[in-house]
């Protein structure tokens, strides 16, 4: 009798396990489309052995079922969150330059460049007919469409600043939910597997969450005994057991937000690696070193120049001349300025590096030497790459070439004649806030992108606006008066740069463009040489044209760079999906066919059932009675 029955336990364990497969199965089809969902197996074994009195051996008594598990590769998880933060930091760049090429609009032919061309055209030929009133009008309207193209342009680049502070705004609000979802998840996972139990879709609701927070910011995760994870961003503690720690968007003294830790002091972006909010903040840049510290871009042009003219020659007073109109030239450029003569020993290399390494120089100046002398110098490889990493600019003004030209070289300024006769202080001048326009336009790299963009547009506009300022005042209107400014600030107190630029009101009078040397009708001198700009080094070695066109490339090449980095990432996420997906996803065809194999034996263990059933039957019913 207990072997019967024993054989009716058996076949209903398989009638059960089978059930619970063919469920399982069921599970897996209804989630063939969801994204988040790990494949699920009914793990199998059989049940103990008993033993029946009088027969050899182990009768077995079933099959009994050890786990649902997930069919998963926790390394390719690890290697998806690793890869995942690195694609969402190039992602939010590579937006960041698409919207930024979309402004500047440089593709269509309709940018900033054609603006430029049609005002220069239009100087050129206002030189040529300076009383005509009509080219007059045409050099005003194309003034006008400068300005407004410029200041349409910063308008945009400060609108994208905007929006991606509040892009980081929403971001870090995003990650705080999920560490909660992450923190409540983990209790409920860890109450329902606390009597060995798996429960397996909150783990794939949990992993799903970690997969996205693992694309906003650097984490690392570790699976614990008690069935939670924690998670940690550079070393600190996101979310442990069913805690989570909040990240905080503060505006100190800035409309623009540094994420913070809501219970810890110093910002986040110190254990921030990697992740799209990272991307989000250095485009827009960092709020306390460049957009206060460096005020957003915003250029001054300023210099602090160092005149060592006590070893010229006594009999050439025109280089005094020179040296003593430097300050007022300056003056009339509208430049802040600091000069200072001075008369220190160099008389050899090492000397002038001691002296410019140990002078006072005024901050955020271009530093500016200008050196008169009769003297030569032996200079060394190593001598000019130490003068050069000390930041200043040296021109000289000599007929000793030996020395002084690889120092101007090397130093970014340049070396003039003494016995030129034509030399003026206007040169030196002009090369002085050529050099002066270069540095104000340098960046490193755009790793920073809107600071940098607007640093790199709002040196090319002061310095364009500046140089045909200087020339159109020194020429005289139809009327004979004096010439004034084409260009004005809108804003006095910030100057000239992108987004404060306007044409002059007075020049709404046509007679009042100044491009006459003597206010002779048909002079149009200054109009000629005001065309002729276009062609002058006025960024060190590079035209207006050309340093424009050098943003324009600087920052394609900085966005193809953020695009194939991107792409390359999405490859190698999509590889990482493909494994993930040939081991964890579901299909349809294996699920088919073991749902046929479960419905088989299912089907088969009932048969037994039955069988028994009517042997149990037979003995209750039947068994001894005789005749029937």
């Amino acid at each position: 009798m207990n072997s019967t029955f024993g054989g009716l336990s058996t076949a209903i364990s398989g009638l059960y396990s089978n059930k619970k497969a063919l469920d399982t199965v069921s599970h897996n089809i209804a989630n063939a489309d969801n994204p988040t969902y790990i494949r699920q197996d009914v793990v199998q074994s059989s049940r103990s052995y008993y033993t029946i009195p009088g027969v050899p051996g182990q009768i077995g008594s079933g099959v009994s079922i050890q786990e649902i598990r997930q069919i998963r590769d926790e390394f390719l998880d690890i290697r998806f969150r690793d890869q995942s933060n690195i694609k969402g930091y190039w992602e939010a760049r590579n937006d960041v330059f698409y919207q930024v090429q979309e402004i500047l609009n440089e593709m269509t032919g309709t940018g900033l460049q054609k603006v430029m061309d049609q005002l220069w055209n239009g100087f050129e030929e206002l030189s040529k007919d300076p009383s005509n009133l009509t080219i007059r009008g045409l050099v005003k309207e194309r003034v006008i469409a400068f300005t407004e193209t410029v200041n349409h342009m910063s308008d945009q680049i400060d609108l994208l600043q905007i929006n991606l502070n509040e892009n980081i705004y929403n971001s870090v609000q995003e990650v705080n939910n999920i560490s909660k979802e992450i923190a409540n998840l983990n209790r409920v996972i860890m109450e329902s597997e606390s009597d060995d139990r798996l429960a397996n879709d909150m783990r794939d609701k949990r992993n799903g969450l970690l997969d996205r927070l693992s694309n906003l910011v650097n984490i690392k995760t570790v699976e614990k005994s008690n069935s939670c994870v924690d998670v940690y961003v550079g070393g600190v503690e996101l979310v442990s057991n069913n805690n989570y720690r909040e990240m905080e968007p503060k505006n100190i003294n800035s409309s623009f937000y540094d994420v913070y830790w809501k219970d810890m002091p110093g910002p986040v972006e110190v254990e921030m690696k990697s992740g799209y909010i990272l991307g989000l903040v250095k485009a827009r840049g960092d709020v306390q070193n460049t957009i206060l510290g460096k005020n957003n871009g915003a250029v001054d042009p300023k210099v602090d120049v160092k005149v060592i003219d006590k070893q010229i020659s006594p009999g050439n007073p025109a280089i005094n001349d020179i040296l003593l109109d430097y300050e007022s030239n300056l003056d009339n450029r509208n430049i802040t300025h600091n000069v200072n003569n001075t008369s220190p020993d160099i008389s050899d290399i090492n000397k002038l590096i001691d002296y410019v390494s140990n002078e006072t120089w005024e901050s955020g100046a271009h530093k500016k030497i200008v050196i008169a002398t009769d003297n030569s110098i032996v200079v060394t490889q190593d001598n000019l790459n130490k003068l050069k990493e000390l930041g200043v600019s040296i021109s000289i003004i000599s007929d000793q070439s030996d020395g002084w030209s690889d120092i101007a070289v090397a130093t970014g300024g340049t070396l003039f004649s003494s016995s030129d006769s034509n030399l003026t202080v206007e040169d030196v001048v002009q090369e002085t806030t050529d050099s002066m326009a270069r540095e104000m336009g340098y960046i490193d790299d755009y790793t920073e992108i809107i600071p940098s963009i607007k640093q790199k547009l709002n040196a090319f506009v002061n310095t364009f606006t500046r140089n045909i300022n200087y020339i159109h005042e020194k020429g005289k209107t139809l009327s004979g008066d004096p010439g004034e400014a084409i260009f004005k600030a809108i804003n006095p107190s910030i100057g000239l740069q992108a987004g404060n630029i306007a044409l002059n009101p007075k020049l709404n009078t046509l007679n009042n463009f100044a491009v006459s040397q003597d206010g002779d009708n048909g002079d149009g001198i200054i109009g000629e040489e005001i065309a002729e700009l276009r062609d002058k080094y006025i960024f060190g070695n590079l035209t207006s044209d050309n340093f424009y066109r050098s943003i324009i490339s600087e920052i394609g090449v900085a966005a193809n760079e953020s695009m194939v980095v991107e792409d390359t990432q999405n490859v190698i996420i999509q590889n990482i999906v493909n494994e993930k997906s040939a081991i964890s996803s579901v299909s349809m065809d294996e699920e088919m066919t073991n749902m046929l194999k479960f419905q088989h034996s299912y089907t088969a263990n009932s048969r037994v059932v039955n069988a028994i059933d009517e042997m149990i039957e037979n003995i209750v019913n039947k068994m001894g009675r005789v005749g029937n």
